[in-house]
């Protein structure tokens, strides 16, 4: 017995060895082909003194930001795109902590969505937003604060926490889809999956170079450790439960902005499944599809749910706009007008992302006009008050 047990440690020593060893081995091999210490340091990035890179631990809310200052080449879900990370590990160009003089600046909120997945760093629409004003030849910074596997608890925190320091005078918030994927429950073996997949070289590495058989056969993974196909009177209340999270978290975004006189742009999220018929189909037409699937009693894939669940978030968005009198723009109407805008459930491509700018930019223009404006009165008042003083 003794000896089985010795043998038994020294396979499981083994075995543990050669995971590290290869663990080191790739991710040497990584950062020596892509360039980049996200390969490296993979999970491990506070380690060494930088922010980490923890994309499940938005799950309960945390936020992550990238290390600052690195070219992220061929990162998971960003293809072969790169993405440049500035000073503040925020995806685009630099920008100064403190605001100058003169500049209304505008951060955008959001998900993967909004920092870009599958974009050039010229491709996104927050990049694009500002150049539209650099046209205009108007003082408009905008700052892309979007994060992949972000949800509006996450966007919460990161507001609070670090967007209020860079004194925004305007924020737009994109989010809901990594909302209703956001598990009310994860067991424990469900986290340390989850920790796995965030922390292995291997594992990513894997599933770069397997693609979607990889994705396929992580979703099977996920949905046996953490359920979402449940029985309708549960799943019924697990999404009203998510609404209810998505709206409280929404509300306190606005709240707090608001008591910083920082103004609030609420955008809708269209999503699809991507099935042979997505492109020919709206929005609407899609959402009632699978509502009908579900009202049959049909079983529903992962993204039929989510489609539900974003459809009642996007709902409870347009109440939210009302209730707070706050401009919302339409992404969803945008994307209909040409469904193949979407690369993926939920990401945009660049030519769409070009139309949410100019969508966006006359909805923002009027505020800093008005900025100017106020600006200028504040400029003459005291001029006007030395003059009168001297003539006296």
């Amino acid at each position: 017995m003794v000896r089985i047990l010795r043998l038994s440690a020294k396979g499981i020593l083994f075995t543990c060895a050669s995971i590290l060893f290869l663990e080191v081995i790739l991710r040497i091999a990584a950062f020596g082909w892509y360039h980049s210490e996200y390969y490296l340091f993979y999970g491990f990035h506070n380690w060494v003194g930088r922010v980490g890179i923890n994309p499940w631990s938005t799950f309960g809310g945390e936020y992550y930001k990238f290390p600052p200052r690195y070219i992220l080449r061929g990162a998971n879900g960003q293809g072969e795109e790169t993405a440049t990370i500035n000073s503040h590990g925020f995806r685009g160009p630099d920008f100064e902590t403190v605001k100058p003089t003169g500049i209304f600046r505008v951060i955008c909120l959001g998900e993967s969505s909004t920092f870009g997945y599958h974009d050039r760093d010229d491709e996104t629409y927050p990049f694009l937003l500002g150049r539209l004003f650099a046209q205009e030849k108007l003082p408009v910074e905008v700052d892309n604060a979007g994060f992949p596997y972000y949800n509006t608890g996450s966007i919460l925190n990161l507001f609070q926490n670090e967007i209020l320091k860079y004194e925004p005078d305007l924020i737009t918030l994109y989010a809901g889809f990594n909302d209703t994927g956001w598990p009310l429950r994860i067991g424990r073996l469900g986290r340390v999956t989850l920790w796995f997949e965030s922390h292995s070289i291997t594992y990513l590495l894997l599933r770069q170079q397997m693609g979607s058989l990889a994705f396929q056969a992580e979703l099977k993974v996920i949905e046996t450790l953490i359920p979402q196909k449940l029985p309708r009177a549960e799943l019924n209340k697990d999404s009203e439960l998510i609404v209810h999270r998505y709206a409280e978290n929404v509300r306190t975004i606005v709240r707090i902005a608001k008591s910083h006189g920082v103004r609030t742009i609420l955008i809708k999220q269209p999503i699809t499944a991507h099935d042979r018929n997505y492109v020919s189909l709206s929005y609407e037409q899609e959402y009632r599809n699978v509502r009908d699937k579900f009202e049959r009693g049909e079983t529903l894939s992962y993204i039929d749910i989510f489609i539900l669940r974003q459809h009642r978030l996007m709902e409870e968005l347009e109440t939210i706009a009302q209730e707070e009198k706050l401009p919302l723009v339409d992404n969803i109407r945008i994307v209909d007008q040409d469904r193949r805008r979407l690369t993926s459930w939920v990401h945009l491509t660049g030519e769409a992302n070009l139309r949410l700018a100019e969508a966006l930019e006359p909805v923002i223009k009027p505020y800093v006009l008005q900025s100017q404006a106020s600006a200028t009165r504040g400029l003459l008042r005291p001029s006007t008050v030395g003059a009168t003083s001297t003539l006296k």
